[in-house]
């Protein structure tokens, strides 16, 4: 049986296609990767404040929690240690810790540390806000009672601060 050959519309119709799906992916391989990046920061932001709900409750049964931030040029930690603060660069924390190694391209833009006391309150603690290269912003706050939640444009459902 011969081989079919290719003509020159066949070929044209190839060329087309490549093309097509050249663009295609010049344009959708930027937005993967920022939908990516904000993704990894919305999990940074939700693990801390999964760290702050624990240090909520570990504080109603042991006493004082405390969540320690420390920030060095584009490095970054937190840390939460009952009984005292700790320095997540320099020791281990004793109810765990964060650092930026683990968030490649998040940025931690302002932090403050917290101390969590006996019937949930929280003392000293001013939002946590977490960024993107890109421009993505996500907050972490505690109201009075301790509880942590999460708004910014790039926040779950999108909760305004």
């Amino acid at each position: 049986m011969p081989r079919p050959r290719l003509t020159g519309f066949t070929l044209l119709e190839a060329a087309v296609v490549l093309a097509v799906s050249a663009i295609l992916l010049a344009v959708a391989v930027p937005n993967y990767n920022h939908m990516r990046e904000r993704q990894r920061m919305r999990l940074a932001a939700e693990t801390l404040q999964l760290d702050l709900q624990r240090a909520r409750v570990q504080s109603s049964n042991a006493g004082p929690v405390f969540l320690s931030f420390k920030h060095e040029g584009e490095a970054w930690c937190w840390g939460s240690n009952s009984g005292s603060p700790c320095d997540c660069f320099k020791q281990r924390c004793n109810m765990g810790s964060q650092h930026s190694r683990e968030w490649p391209g998040i940025w931690l833009v302002y932090a403050s540390d917290a101390q969590l006391e006996a019937g949930m309150r929280a003392i000293d603690y001013g939002p946590t806000e977490f960024s993107t290269k890109r421009g993505g912003q996500v907050r972490v706050e505690l109201n009075a009672l301790g509880r942590a939640s999460l708004c910014g444009k790039d926040a779950p459902k999108s909760t305004p601060c």
